[in-house]
């Protein structure tokens, strides 16, 4: 268990690593820290982190640390940031996670994730089951194509994931094809379980390393989040398999994989038995952008080379590492451009 209010008293204390690991964990944390004093863990700007972006997670970790803190540090925080193992992504997801996991709060929406989308939707004229199929500048507008209707805009933002970004957007495809052919996007299978009883933990999150559960990567214990995520006196748990394990086995019947789930469930909670109330599988088939060596030295490349001025902006996962950080940065972004241009 680690209190994320006291890490250097919990990191010292836990009975997790051995005494020669812990000796070894300063050496991590000065390597982060001299990656953000150098400002190469800078959301807006992931062309700065080029000089780390050279090794896998995996490679960096048992190069400089040890294979214990690769399975027990390194791992479950990388598997919480991209939901894929230390071997698969850059090392820049490691320092990015440990930059922002133990040096900054951590936040959790009032109402839940589904508020934001519903503040903005009674903001906004959204319409639904309307595939754009092409976006053109035109002018000093936009013209946008819609259920095969054309459509004069002032300005748009493209906010899709890049594979459909890069389909819809002719004009800037030079730009978004290499990228779109080299980054990729993770799987997820994601398996939520209802209990009517809540599970004896008070942590929001339970980290596995791949030696302990190949197949799930991590359980967010949604009802110690925050307040109003599951009636009083149950629980609610988001249980997230790995990117090889999920595109392996996203395609089987909701039955295996909850099933399978609840085995690791049941191993971790045992209390919990007895107590499902109900089940639900959603099925991420792109998850999150896979980012794997020399990724963000091509996400680099791609925003130094998109304009500023123009009226098609992007405010997407494929910019930065992926993430609420990297949403709230180019989300900004892309309307202080936009108001720039119809203000300057």
């Amino acid at each position: 268990m680690l209190d994320m209010d006291h890490m250097l008293r919990s990191g010292l204390t836990t009975p997790l690593l051995s005494l020669g690991a812990k000796l070894r964990v300063p050496r991590l944390v000065v390597d982060v820290g001299l990656a953000k004093a150098r400002g190469r863990l800078d959301y807006a700007d992931m062309r700065k982190a080029a000089p780390l972006d050279n090794e896998s997670a995996r490679a960096y970790a048992t190069r400089a640390l040890s294979t214990e803190l690769d399975s027990y540090l390194c791992e479950p925080i990388v598997r919480t940031m991209l939901i894929a193992d230390t071997d698969k992504v850059s090392k820049v997801e490691l320092f990015s996670g440990i930059g922002n996991i133990f040096t900054a709060k951590i936040l959790a929406v009032a109402g839940g994730q589904g508020r934001v989308p519903e503040e903005l939707a009674e903001r906004l004229n959204v319409h639904l089951q309307t595939p754009v199929t092409e976006v053109r500048r035109a002018g000093n507008g936009v013209t946008v194509t819609h259920s095969g209707v054309p459509a004069e805009y002032g300005a748009c933002v493209v906010t899709c994931p890049l594979p459909e970004a890069t389909a819809i957007c002719p004009d800037d495809r030079e730009i978004l094809g290499p990228l779109n052919d080299s980054l990729g996007y993770t799987q997820c299978v994601s398996v939520a379980i209802g209990t009517t009883r809540p599970p004896d933990c008070p942590a929001f999150l339970t980290m596995f390393p791949s030696v302990e559960d190949p197949d799930i990567a991590l359980i967010f214990l949604d009802h110690n989040k925050a307040p109003g995520r599951a009636p009083a006196g149950h629980g609610l748990l988001s249980c997230l398999w790995e990117t090889g394990a999920s595109e392996r086995l996203i395609d089987r019947p909701d039955e295996e994989l909850v099933g399978r789930t609840l085995v690791t469930v049941f191993d971790v909670f045992p209390e919990l038995r007895g107590s499902v109330g109900f089940t639900h599988v959603t099925r991420w088939r792109r998850a999150l952008p896979f980012t794997r060596i020399g990724a963000y030295q091509d996400i680099g490349r791609l925003n130094a080379m998109l304009q500023p001025t123009s009226p098609v902006q992007y405010a997407a996962d494929f910019m930065s590492a992926a993430g609420q950080n990297t949403a709230v940065e180019f989300g900004n972004r892309a309307a202080r451009n936009l108001i720039a241009r119809t203000t300057g």
